[in-house]
């Protein structure tokens, strides 16, 4: 799995990326979604934390499970644990 660090105005048309912020200090998700019609629909993860990212992040493999967009929001980061994040 290819997982990509971009810009939100560089989640491609028609793609959908993990969206990582710090909301009451803590690393929260939620999923992009570039729409065709060039609209961005966000959706938060139900539960703050891992608790939330891990679930969102599965939700978007089980779409594309060869790649994956993230959009890190001021004082987000990347866990180390997770797979290498290209372009960081």
């Amino acid at each position: 799995m290819r997982c990509d660090l971009v810009h939100i105005e560089q989640v491609p048309l028609g793609e959908c990326a993990l969206r990582l912020f710090v909301a009451d200090a803590e690393l929260t998700a939620s999923i992009i979604e570039h729409r065709c019609d060039g609209r961005l629909v966000l959706s938060d993860a139900p539960k703050p934390g891992l608790d939330g990212i891990v679930p969102t992040i599965t939700l978007l493999l089980q779409r594309r499970p060869d790649h994956l967009y993230v959009v890190l929001e001021q004082d987000a980061y990347w866990p180390e644990t997770f797979p290498k994040l290209h372009g960081a």
